[in-house]
């Protein structure tokens, strides 16, 4: 008589049964599994302004940030981990050797740098809202107004936000 693999597989399971001693004791085995409170962060634009040397500077634009986190947070700290110190360097640059100085902020005064938190830095609270939120960060060209670099386009891009999830 020639037996598939399924006849096989529940012969040997009838035999590990009928093999087993009388008055086995049953066992529990717990499964756990944890999952960790994570955002991610939205693409902005900040557009800083055009500048002449009749118009400097200083102004402060913003830019919307769309951050979305895990099921059950409700807060969280948006950072720039680049930035430790209060003066911390931010250049704009036109592709080649000339830079243009910028700086983040988390306030339309410009009076606190976008950072760790550390160092004179700060960071911004977000609160979610059906998962999301949405933070404002704020910029200014030439904050220490300084003399313009040549003309041309200058851009930067910031690759160091993080969302942290704070509750």
């Amino acid at each position: 008589m020639k037996m598939n693999k399924l006849t096989k597989i529940a012969l040997l399971a009838t035999a590990a049964v009928a093999l087993a001693p009388m008055g086995a004791l049953a066992g529990t085995l717990t499964i756990t599994a944890s999952v960790n409170g994570s955002c991610t962060i939205g693409n902005g634009t900040l557009a800083l302004g055009n500048f002449t040397t009749l118009s400097p500077g200083p102004i402060v634009p913003s830019s919307s940030i769309t951050v979305t986190c895990t099921a059950g947070t409700s807060t969280y700290a948006l950072s720039d981990s680049s930035c430790a110190s209060s003066s911390c360097p931010r250049n704009l640059t036109d592709g080649s050797a000339d830079e243009f100085p910028y700086q983040l902020y988390t306030d339309v005064g410009a009076a606190v740098v976008l950072g760790t938190g550390a160092g004179g830095t700060g960071t911004i609270a977000g609160v979610l809202t059906s998962g999301s939120g949405t933070s404002t960060v704020y910029g200014q060209a030439n904050p220490a107004g300084v003399g313009l670099p040549a003309s041309g386009a200058y851009s930067a891009s910031v690759t160091t936000l993080v969302a942290t999830v704070v509750s």
